[in-house]
């Protein structure tokens, strides 16, 4: 009863009713305030958030899924052509597969039905892409030169991403769209749009200055691709030296457009979050508070899962608070692997590349300070040669 009375205690605080203020700006598409909340003193308060689903962002409930129901007038909408949605395909058990023409894999029994449901809206929103396509194309792309990169960015892959993300609502899923393509207008304004688009597969990670100056400043690398033909991203924050949220937010933003050819290019990514060295001057709640309305808002459709390794109990409530700004999709996909026994199924499952496999069981070894990486050896094995280059600048630092 001590316990209750405490958190409802919390309840009352004026940071709590600060944190309120920030999360109703978020969701009517505001900014938010230059005060800083104290995660140390507010752990109790951060948890208690209530659930946040952001416009342009939410599905109604399906059990497990998070995905609304399809109207038989969408599955009798304009009969198209549907290819495959990813590089690979999965099979259930039940399923045999000499019937597949492609390479399989089996996902992990509790990941098959989000890899189905990601599949299904993604080939529901194929029946709306041509009503899409061509509203974007008359209301916001005409009048641009073709040289534009609000052109390159508006792909097929960009347009099916935001119908899914917006529930096949083809007005929503324009709202969405035309807010990016002046959010990325302003957010980018200092690297520029059209050189987000450069041929040269390490020109954004350039554009990340502290990065260039000192290569521990951040920890997140593209390492390679899972079973299921998505990118592993690996982060660490105890490996970073930077600790400003707006920093390490514009390097993984900047990362992003790499991979992706400044977004216009199909795919999602595997989120690792390492939590070695994770300290309390990494437990910044306003980093939560930035990342998730771009990421919903700005990047929809692009994280298939989000892999937290051993997370310490001074997060948890940040982490509680964390699925509460989410929409359920999103929920859907965020795994915790605390022990050797589930990281060990995990890696059988999807980690399927040798170099990256060798590299991921050294690395949740190694100590979690700047610039400490596994032996060379083994990041020089690694597809990505920007993450290669980079790591090679930090062993050489660190030597």
């Amino acid at each position: 009863s001590s316990a209750m009375g405490q958190s409802v205690a919390c309840c009352e605080t004026p940071v709590k009713e600060q944190l309120l203020e920030e999360v109703e700006q978020l969701k009517n598409g505001g900014q938010l305030s230059n005060t800083e909340v104290d995660p140390g003193t507010h752990l109790p308060e951060l948890a208690e958030l209530p659930v946040l689903e952001l416009p342009g962002a939410t599905f109604a409930d399906l059990p497990s899924l998070g995905q609304r129901p399809i109207a038989s007038s969408e599955v009798d909408a304009p009969q198209v052509v549907i290819p495959k949605v990813s590089e690979l395909e999965f099979a259930s058990p039940s399923e045999d597969a000499n019937s597949q023409n492609q390479t399989l894999f089996e996902p992990l029994q509790e990941d098959l039905p989000i890899l189905k449901n990601d599949r299904k809206r993604n080939e529901a929103a194929m029946g709306f892409l041509h009503t899409f396509a061509t509203r974007v194309e008359s209301e916001l792309l005409q009048t641009l030169p073709s040289s534009d990169p609000h052109h390159k960015f508006c792909s097929e892959a960009t347009l099916l991403r935001y119908l899914c993300a917006a529930a096949c609502d083809v007005d929503k899923a324009f709202e969405m769209l035309r807010n990016t393509l002046r959010w990325r207008e302003e957010y980018f304004a200092k690297e520029g749009l059209a050189n987000l688009v450069a041929t040269d597969d390490k020109s954004s990670r350039a554009s990340c200055t502290l990065c260039a100056t000192d290569p521990r400043a951040h920890c997140l690398f593209n390492i390679g691709k899972d079973a299921a033909g998505r990118h592993v991203l690996y982060s660490c924050a105890g490996r970073a030296s930077n600790k400003v949220p707006q920093d390490g937010m514009r390097h993984m933003l900047l990362e992003l457009e790499r991979l992706f050819s400044a977004g216009s290019a199909p795919g999602t990514v595997v989120w690792l979050n390492d939590f070695a060295g994770f300290g309390l001057s990494d437990c910044n709640f306003r980093w939560t508070m930035l990342a998730v309305p771009i990421f919903l808002n700005h990047y929809p459709e692009r994280f298939g899962q989000i892999i937290l390794f051993d997370i310490p109990v001074i997060f948890k409530p940040l982490y509680h608070a964390m699925l509460n700004l989410v929409d359920s999709v999103t929920r859907s996909k965020v795994k915790l692997l605390d022990t050797e026994t589930s990281r060990r199924r995990y890696a059988d499952a999807y980690w399927t590349d040798p170099a990256m496999a060798r590299w991921l069981a050294a690395v949740l070894k190694c100590r979690a300070v700047p610039g400490s990486y596994p032996d060379i050896t083994l990041s020089k094995a690694l597809d990505d040669e920007a993450a290669r280059e980079m790591l090679e600048c930090c062993a050489r630092m660190s030597s």
